[in-house]
This record gives structure tokens, sequence and C-alpha cells, in this order.
């Protein structure tokens, strides 16, 4: 069988964070095949208790509306209405040649509970699809041998141009083959495996992994040497028990779920109770890690008022030192806020001061069940650094900066840098934001563009340059700052375009496990790729 005739899965369905008039409630289906000696035949059945609405549509492989024979008419769009436990079957065909698409099936209906599969038929051979949802990240079997290849079918289903990684795993997780696709919006693409990855051995048995920071679907087919087929399902991520390279450890949920652990405190200006507790939580879960922690202790004269500042400083192996940092005290005021009744308000701080602790925590974890430390790696969560333009907090010594970043400030003065070796500074703040965005701020350019270079460069290896972009952003007065005066090359991580910043609003439901894990993601491929760190054998 020529290799363009063998069936394989495309499938367009719009997920979360997408903009657009696919939803939840819409199923997509493998590709259609129709021409001559094609047909397909698809099923969708109702599984609940009312009846489902809507209509199935047809698209050609450029994403277009695409007329196909149903019955005896052409039509690009079928309305349906199935009744609870029934079902219904469309029969396609069309074209004198062979062509390709796909379908997607749209309730209009309230917590729609519809299933189906499209079988699809082309010569003698037969098959059957399920409906597959769209995903960052997919794992499939692949096989290669002289009698047996495996087909791919991917498509990009973001709204805009994506590339999407593909790494070929062993039995041991390790990589050995690798390729990074650039793929238009709503675009298929249909190659066999040894077609996209040109290292692939000869004779292989493994898994693919592919990975993008935008949703797509990927599925294939086995074909062998008589030319027949048989169709790849793609587990659910957690039904996988292979061992996953560095950067899959990361996990967005339990990072998120440190967020949840400090909002529970309430919000955490400095100096208050709420903060004490959350700082003590922090160094908690950092020593059960087998970190060491110590406290770096100051107070501040306000005049009026002496306040209580407390960095903590986490610390794991030894020799040259990298500093991770995020801030962990909250805004006293909520002076961002839309209603003026909640100005004197303080600020729940999900996003601007949990989401960059909460990436350095689940950092700790990854790095201590994992990795080797081959230097010293420094997590540093400053106290006091977002309480700038609110007086006393602004009547503070010059090199405060209108009263924010005092912590940092404080920290970074007293470093002794003729004993200590420290190579750079990178900073995660306001990083958990759902519509993620992350400019090359200027001063981080100023100061490590070698390090800003390198870190969007990984970044877009994993699929992730739609939200590291490259273009330079503003010069943003944040904990990097004080390093930087120090001489210490630094980068600020940070997504300033939040719309609930210093408000009420600034919410656990405002934060994505996505967005955590990405950034977290990055970090640990730079440690991996500077070789800070490696796997534990």
């Amino acid at each position: 069988m020529p290799c363009g005739r063998w069936v394989a899965v495309f499938l367009a369905i719009l997920s979360l964070g997408m903009t657009g008039a696919f939803s939840q409630s819409t199923l997509v289906f493998p590709q259609l095949v129709e021409g001559p000696g094609a047909s397909s035949f698809l099923v969708v059945m109702n599984a609940g208790w009312v009846e489902d609405t809507g209509q199935i549509e047809f698209f050609d492989s450029a994403g277009r509306p695409w007329g196909l024979i149903v019955g005896d008419t052409q039509r690009s769009v079928i309305s349906y209405n199935i009744a609870p436990g029934g079902f219904t079957v469309v029969e396609t065909s069309g074209g004198d040649s062979l062509s390709s698409g796909y379908v997607l099936v749209r309730s209009e209906t309230e917590e729609s509970r519809l299933a189906g599969t499209l079988r699809v038929l082309l010569g003698d051979q037969e098959v059957v699809f399920l409906d597959a949802p769209a995903r960052r990240e997919y794992l499939i079997f692949i096989e290669q041998s002289d009698s047996v290849r495996t087909g791919l079918a991917i498509v990009n289903l973001a709204s805009e141009e994506s590339t999407i990684r593909l790494e070929v795993l062993n039995d041991l997780g390790e990589v050995l083959a690798q390729q990074t696709l650039s793929m238009d919006a709503g675009h298929q693409l249909a190659r066999f495996a040894d077609q996209l990855l040109v290292d692939l051995p000869r004779s292989f048995q493994g898994v693919l992994r592919a990975s993008s920071g935008q949703v797509f679907s990927l599925l294939g087919v086995l074909q062998d040497s008589t030319g027949a087929l048989r169709s790849l399902a793609a587990p659910r991520l957690e039904e996988v028990r292979l061992p996953m390279p560095g950067p899959e450890l990361f996990s967005g949920e339990l990072a998120l779920q440190h967020v949840a652990d400090q909002l529970a405190h309430g919000a955490r200006p400095t100096g208050s109770s709420e903060i004490l507790k959350a700082g003590d939580e922090i160094q908690s879960k950092l020593r059960s890690l087998g970190w060491t922690v110590e406290q770096d202790l100051h107070t501040l004269d306000l005049g009026s008022i002496q306040i209580p500042v407390r960095n903590l400083v986490a610390r794991s192996g030894e020799g040259p030192t990298v500093i991770l940092g995020a801030h962990y005290d909250t805004r006293i005021w909520a002076d961002r806020d839309p209603d003026p009744a909640l100005r004197e308000q303080r600020v729940p701080g999900a996003n601007d001061g949990g989401s960059g602790t909460a990436v350095l925590l689940e950092l700790a974890r990854v790095i201590s069940d994992h990795y080797v430390v081959n230097r010293e790696i420094r997590l540093v969560f400053f106290d006091a650094e977002d309480n700038g333009n609110i007086e006393p907090w602004s009547l503070r010594p010059e090199s405060l900066v209108g009263g924010w970043i005092i912590g940092s400030s404080l920290y970074a003065a007293n470093l002794d840098l003729e004993s200590e070796d420290i190579q750079f500074m990178i900073l995660v703040d306001m990083v958990g934001d759902m519509n993620q965005r992350f400019p090359q701020e200027a001063a981080s350019r100023a100061s490590a563009a070698d390090l800003v270079e390198e870190i969007w460069d990984i970044a877009a290896s994993l699929g992730f340059e739609d939200v590291f972009l490259v273009q330079p952003g503003s010069a943003i007065v944040d904990d990097h700052r004080p390093f930087i005066d120090r001489g210490i090359p630094a980068v600020d991580l940070i997504d300033l375009d939040y719309p609930f910043w210093h408000t009420t609003q600034d919410t656990l439901d405002k934060v994505s496990a996505e967005s955590l894990e990405r950034v977290g993601r990055v970090l640990q491929s730079l440690l991996v790729q500077k070789e800070i760190i490696e796997r534990k054998k």
C-alpha cells in the first residue's frame, strides 16, 4: 500500500484557554478518507438522559468546510437530534480523487454526553477510531522494522503557528531521536515516523512523546508488510509507567497545590502573623526534602514602626552558586482594585507572591527526588517585595527603590562576593497567569543576554515559543535588580500583563497549573543543560 494511503487520526478540538467556536461538548473524529474505493461511517451515540441536539461538520485537510455526499446531497453540515440512549449513523462519500479531512460533532445541549466511533474503509482495509481529546502532550506506542512502520498524524489546533516537539524514547526513558515541527494554525501533517525522525533506529519498539505549548492532536496507525492497518490509541498520561526524562517530572498540579497552601494562610503582608505561618510552612517543606534552610533576618525601621523582614534561604550542593528566587509576601493594599471600596483590603496574592514560591517548592522536590546537584543551588524566598509607593514603606533609604524589593535589596547587599562565586540569578514572579506571556525584560537582557537567549531557546525547544516571546519587554523594578547592581547576571521571568495585579481578585482560580509547569520545565531543563544537576542513576 502506498504511504500516502494509510489511515491515521486527525483531531480538531478546542481546549480551555483558546478562543473560537469549539467547546468541551465538541467531539472530533479521525480522518475521513473519501474518493475511489474509500468511504467513512460515523456513529454518534447519546449517553445522556436528555435529547442531544447539534451539528455534524466536515472539514478538509486545510480546515475548510468540506462538501461530502451524504445520501443524495452534497453537504458540509448536518443537523442532528438524538434521543436519550439513541444514536445516529452518517455515511459519507465524495470526490474522484483520494482526499482526507475530519469531522466535528458539536453539541448544543448543556451537559452533553456524546460518544462515538468513525469507521474508515479504504479498499479492503478497515480501521475504527474513537474520539480523542486535544492535549499539549501525547504518548503513543511506536514500532519500526523491515515489516512494520508507524504512521503519525498531527493537527495544530492553535489559532496561530505552533511548534510541536517529537521525541522517541526507549524502555529506559532515554531519548533516541527527536525533531521539532513548525505547523500553521489548523494544519495537518501525515507522515511515517521514519520520515519525520531521520535518526529513528531501523528496528525499534518504544514510545513517541509529542509536546507543545499549544494544544494539538496526535494518533497513529501501524502498517504491516501486507498493508494491514491497526490504530494506535494514546493512553492517558497518568496511566503510563514509562520513566520520563527530567522536564516531565515537574508537576504543575503539585505546584498549584503549593499556591493553595500559601493562600490557606490568608493574605501574607510583611510583618503579619500570616506571613510568619506561611514562611514556617515553606521551611518545613524544604527541610523535609533534605534542603539546608536558614533565615536571613532584618528589622526595617520605618520611623513610626519597626517591621521584621525574613528572607528564607535553602541550599543544596556545593561549589559555584546559582540563585533561584521568588517573593512570598503579598501587598498590604489592593490599590489597583476596580472597586474603590476594596482598595484598602489586602491582596490574596495567588499569582503575585504565590506562583513563584510554588514553582521553587516543586522544583526543590524534583531536584531532591531525581537529581544529583553538581554545584550549589540556592533557593531564596524574598520578603518585603510588594509594598512600594505605600507609606511608610516608601519612606526608606534611597537604595530600596520607593519601598519596593526591600527583602532582596537587603539580601543582595550582604552577599560576600569575594568569597562566594555566584554565577547567575533567576527570578520567577507572577508566572501563573492563565494567559501567560513572557517578553524579555529589558534589565535582564542588558545584564545577562546570553542567559536570556539560552532560557528562551530551551522554552522554544519544549514547544513554549508562543509563551516565551522573543521580543523586548520594559525594564521592571523587581527582586533581580539588586543582584544586577552587585554585578551578578540576573534574569526576571515575569508576566505583568495580569488584570488582577494588586487587586482582591488575585485568587487561586486565576492561576493555571499548566502555566506553572511550563516555567518549572524550562528552569529544570536549564539546570540540566548547564550540568548543574544530573539524573540519579
